[in-house]
């Protein structure tokens, strides 16, 4: 189901995609329009090195530890405002109000942060505040469904840039990974020969079925012809993004001693995100991360998330517990086996595929 088309989510209703976006989603419209020139990215009259944006969003939160926490309570509101969409007469102003203050809290918060910052945030305070105020009128019929949809639009897009940006840091670190295991540097060349290894499947299947990027495009022109892609949904924006930098040679480092995320553009070998660092690194003796603690973070993430998707009910226990053993099993002959380290166990370890094979060998 796509959340953002709502004709397609409440069928049941007379309601056109006019009448529910004129508020709420021709608005956020205008916040996930990137338009791309050469190696550049054009957002709301600013330019950027291509994958800068989604560089910015990486930085928006601390630590992995307090981005999963955010992104389980964005799946339960999202959740939850799904279930009182469809008890639109009998929500109460308890679960309204709370529904509310997560997704105005949310996306203002975040838009005092980079990428977001650099629109302004007085339209998103005017939508708020008049989504704020049709809470506050008793409706009932079809004036409380309309209310209840434009409100679970803003819930959906609070959650969106939070899942948005927990599902790109899991794409970037495992990019970054695949490249220290296979002992390459970020060439060009070696970019796109760890792209096609990463995601030559999963993400192939992603594009195709329009998850990561489903959008329009149109031509613009200025100095340069370039393409225009207006987003459905901000996780959209942020993948695009990171893959339009790929693209050209930009990749997205973390640094080795403060662990902020930096694009690196020209110096593709840089490790640090300022002279500081690299100052700091030269004066600690800190090392480069070795091929044996990224074979590591490759395993602790795939696990990291099939506990994810077991506490929110997307798999059983039974079929954790045997999709671990497997990424367990995988971790282990990567560690001995450098050939298998280099290609297969990249591709492996991924989430669905461990659970693929759980589910298919359940009983062994």
């Amino acid at each position: 189901m796509d959340f953002y088309d709502m004709n397609d989510f409440i069928p049941h209703y007379d309601i056109s995609v006019e009448e529910l976006s004129e508020d709420i989603n021709e608005t956020l419209k205008v916040w996930k329009t990137l338009t791309y020139i050469n190696s550049k990215v054009f957002y709301n009259g600013y330019e950027f090195n291509a994958g800068t944006l989604a560089c910015m969003a990486l930085n928006t939160i601390g630590c992995f530890e307090k981005l999963s926490k955010l992104y389980d309570e964005a799946t339960e509101m999202s959740e939850y405002s799904i279930c009182v969409r469809y008890n639109a007469e009998e929500a109460v102003d308890k679960e309204i109000t709370e529904l509310l203050d997560y997704a105005t809290d949310t996306l203002l918060n975040y838009w005092k942060s980079e990428p977001f910052s650099y629109i302004s945030v007085e339209k998103l305070e005017s939508i708020c505040y008049y989504v704020r105020s049709e809470s506050e009128i008793k409706t009932e019929g079809s004036d409380r469904v309309r209310f209840i949809d434009r409100l679970l639009s803003l819930v959906q897009n609070a959650c969106d840039i939070v899942k948005g940006i927990y599902d790109l840091y899991s794409s970037v670190e495992r990019f970054n990974d695949s490249l220290n295991i296979l002992g390459l540097n970020s060439s060009k060349a070696n970019l796109a020969k760890v792209f096609s290894i990463v995601y030559r499947d999963y993400y192939s299947a992603l594009y195709n079925s329009g998850n990561v990027v489903n959008t329009s495009v149109k031509y613009t022109t200025g100095e340069f012809i370039g393409k225009q892609y207006i987003y459905s949904c901000f996780s959209q924006m942020l993948f695009a993004d990171f893959f339009e930098g790929l693209s050209v040679g930009h990749s997205i480092r973390k640094c080795e001693v403060c662990g902020k995320y930096f694009l690196a553009v020209n110096r593709l070998e840089k490790r640090y995100c300022s002279e500081d660092c690299a100052a700091k690194a030269e004066a600690e003796g800190i090392k480069a991360k070795s091929r044996e603690t990224s074979i590591a973070n490759i395993y602790y993430r795939v696990t990291d998330s099939l506990n994810h998707k077991k506490n929110r009910n997307k798999i059983t226990e039974e079929v954790c517990s045997k999709a671990k053993r497997i990424a367990k099993d995988n971790y282990i002959m990567a560690k001995t086996d450098s050939e298998y380290a280099r290609g297969e166990y990249i591709t492996e370890m991924d989430a669905d595929k461990l659970i693929k094979e759980a589910e298919e060998n359940i009983d062994e």
